[in-house]
């Protein structure tokens, strides 16, 4: 079954000139906040107008540093498989409650 997922477009303060952002959730949770990388001199050109994963969440919390992604469907595929890679490593309720 596929995941419910949305990316809900949101300004971000970032402190500099990137501030286009998604708040990225799965199944009603929030995973992630991305922010596009605009034209800056301090960035390689191939990362201009890419996604950023700004922070994660729960499955997504150990994102790379340096995690970008070319659209946001791109990062929403990235960030369900995180999901389900999680779902299937958890442990069962009945060892976490003793």
């Amino acid at each position: 079954m596929r995941p419910n997922t949305q990316c809900q477009n949101v300004l971000v303060d970032t402190g500099g000139v990137d501030e286009q952002g998604c708040l990225l959730f799965v199944d009603e949770r929030l995973v992630a906040v991305l922010v596009r990388l605009e034209r800056d001199d301090e960035l390689k050109p191939e990362l201009w107008g890419r996604w950023f994963v700004e922070a994660g969440f729960g499955p997504c919390q150990q994102a790379n540093s340096a995690m970008t992604f070319a659209s946001t469907d791109e990062a929403i595929a990235w960030a369900c498989e995180q999901v389900a890679q999680a779902a299937t490593h958890a442990p069962p309720l009945n060892a976490i409650r003793g």
